[in-house]
């Protein structure tokens, strides 16, 4: 990551970089049954947002433990919480295998560890499980505003509150179409 770095930022100043990471940074629980990311795949990816090596990280928190289990996943969020205090962490939420009401719930679980977003997997996913009516009201119901890196911008002051986004929009940040897939992947929401 630190080789990439250097090389982005001179060729594209101010770009976000972002890392989707192993779900694990350190292992400290007796359920988990893989390897964790700082250990077994050189994954330091906390200590990369620390050095600024890399702006956002999105754990992917998902998969045949995190998914069925809400509690384990509520442990790996607290987790991140506690040692990236303060950075971009987006926990990484699949909506394969739950409800939409479970990812409702997930969603509320990272807002109230105090990380500041989510990102989802994927649109195609939640076209199964009916899940965009059910974020659109949680968008409603609070928000959802994507905060400027202040690294880059010399002199941003973030506000008091972030701006509203037009009447009838939600934030949405469109993909581009993988080699499995001509559709579209949007994370975010779009036009409500």
């Amino acid at each position: 990551m630190a080789r990439l770095h250097e090389p982005i930022r001179v060729v594209k100043p101010g770009l976000v970089l972002s890392a989707a990471v192993w779900p694990v940074y350190q292992d400290i629980w007796e359920w988990w049954p893989s390897n964790d990311g700082y250990s077994a795949y050189c994954q330091d990816s906390v200590g990369w947002l620390q050095a600024g090596i890399c702006d956002v990280i999105a754990p992917m928190l998902y998969g045949s433990i995190l998914n069925p289990n809400q509690d384990y996943f509520r442990q790996v969020v607290a987790e991140y919480a506690r040692v990236a205090a303060g950075l971009q962490v987006y926990a990484g939420i699949s909506a394969e295998g739950i409800t939409a009401s479970e990812m409702g719930q997930r969603i509320d679980i990272v807002r109230t560890a105090g990380l500041p977003g989510q990102a989802i997997f994927s649109a195609r996913l939640l076209d199964r499980i009916d899940a965009w009516s059910m974020l659109r009201q949680a968008l409603r119901r609070t928000g959802a505003y994507p905060t400027p890196s202040p690294r880059y911008r010399p002199g941003f002051a973030p506000p008091d509150r972030a701006p509203q986004p037009p009447s009838g929009m939600a934030i949405a940040i469109r993909m581009t179409p993988t080699t499995t897939s001509s559709r579209p992947m949007y994370h975010g929401l779009a036009p409500v």
